[in-house]
């Protein structure tokens, strides 16, 4: 079940789109469901990146974080406020460099 979900993730397609050689759709939605609802899927993730980081050499629990907001969007899908804001600060000064310049 786990590497049918993985080849799910790993390929972005669809339940229905399911390789033969895997159980059936269905039933592999049914495990991910179920497991998801219990938090194990929160759980998977979180052991793998412990143990990927500890190979690493380094601290298990990370320290702190980074959010990127430069390519977020709103839940509508269009830009957040501040990238509309700095669009337009470009379109202006690009604007600003096609005006002839004064000559003294």
């Amino acid at each position: 079940m786990l590497d049918a979900i993985r080849y799910l993730v790993a390929g972005g397609i669809s339940w229905r789109s399911m390789p033969v050689d895997f159980p059936g759709w269905d039933r592999v939605y049914a495990f991910f469901r179920r497991w998801r609802q219990h938090g194990l899927i929160t759980e998977f993730h979180d052991r793998l990146r412990d143990r990927v980081r500890v190979r690493e050499g380094r601290e298990a629990e990370p320290t702190a974080g980074i959010i990127d907001a430069e390519g977020r969007r709103d839940g509508t899908g269009r830009l957040t406020r501040l990238r509309r804001r700095q669009a337009d600060q470009r379109a202006e000064a690009a604007h600003r460099d096609r005006l002839p310049r004064p000559t003294v």
